[in-house]
């Protein structure tokens, strides 16, 4: 995909979380000659997101170290996907790709992202494993935070979802003014855009080191896609509470029926009991959602940032 007056027409963003300095140069040293056989000018962008000094002088060593590399530090442990919004901001290509620090997925499969996004003419193309490289729990783990994010994404979008994605720049003025603590890179681009597509691609089992999502993180990281980016609990809330009511005026007409019609009396403590508890968990649900819709907003009226860049270092200097 070339460049249009003299832009960069690839800016590579990669999220950054106390990664194998060794991992990660070969992952830059990839990336740049997969891009400069294409013949397009592009550009790599670190952002580390552990918050701690000694891994950003990592990052620092490298960006200096070679050319078309930038630096981004964060203030301290956002988040993957706040870490991928902040190098999504602030590259300069025509097309953004993304891809995790671990060299699971290949730089080499790149390309066929760039090339799918230009003869589907669709605005995000994910890059989607054939067999993911992960244990069991991970993969039971992921299975289910795609399960929850079909709520917010749709089911054929969360089905394709991955890390690996290539989507055009101009994807971006869609969340331009989003702000808040929760985010979630896939749902701010369906904000945009409904023309997606995916293509197979392989994922390599892990080199070193353990995965930073364990299945406690993963589901509630689809836990806060759907509360925090949809309103579904609350409609489920509302649709579970009308079933109760429901429910309780045809107890209520069964009761009265068999009372008046045949003088059979029901058993009232437990029938009254039952009925109690399931209406009493329906409100219990159903302020629960409410509260935790009300924090959120409570912590957005707080002004909390979705990211705060501490540092900056581009390549060549510091």
């Amino acid at each position: 995909m070339a460049a249009e007056h003299g832009e960069l027409a690839v800016s590579v963003v990669v999220p950054v979380f106390r990664s194998d300095p060794e991992i990660l140069a070969d992952l830059c040293a990839r990336v740049s000659r997969v891009l400069d056989g294409r013949g397009g000018t592009h550009e790599i962008i670190l952002v580390d997101d552990s918050g701690q000094t000694a891994h950003w002088e990592r990052v620092r060593a490298l960006v200096r170290s070679r050319p078309r590399l930038r630096g981004l530090r964060l203030g301290r442990n956002f988040g993957q996907h706040n870490a991928l919004l902040a190098g999504i901001r602030a590259a300069k290509g025509a097309v953004i790709v993304t891809l995790d620090d671990d060299l699971q997925n290949r730089p080499e499969d790149i390309p066929a992202l760039l090339d799918t996004l230009t003869q589907r003419q669709v605005d995000v193309v994910y890059g989607v494993p054939r067999q993911r490289g992960h244990g069991l729990w991970r993969n039971i783990g992921a299975w289910g935070a795609r399960v929850l994010a079909s709520a917010s994404l749709g089911r054929g979008i969360a089905k394709i979802a991955s890390p690996f994605r290539a989507f055009r720049r101009d994807v971006r003025d869609g969340f331009s003014d989003f702000g808040g603590a929760d985010v979630m890179i896939d749902v701010l681009l369906s904000w945009s855009t409904s023309q997606f597509a995916a293509i197979p691609v392989e994922h390599d089992p892990r080199v070193r080191g353990r995965s930073g999502y364990s299945l406690r993180a993963l589901l509630r990281l689809a836990v806060t896609m759907v509360i925090g980016m949809t309103s579904l609990p609350l409609r489920l809330s509302g649709l579970l509470g009308l079933a109760i009511m429901v429910l309780g005026c045809g107890l209520l007409a069964y009761v009265l029926i068999r009372y008046f019609g045949s003088s059979v009396h029901v058993a009232g403590f437990t029938f009254l009991a039952s009925v109690l508890l399931i209406v009493s968990g329906a409100q219990l649900l159903s302020l629960g959602f409410i509260g935790e819709y009300i924090s959120r907003l409570h912590l957005r009226s707080m002004g909390q940032p979705s990211y705060v860049i501490r540092d900056e270092a581009d390549g060549g200097r510091a």
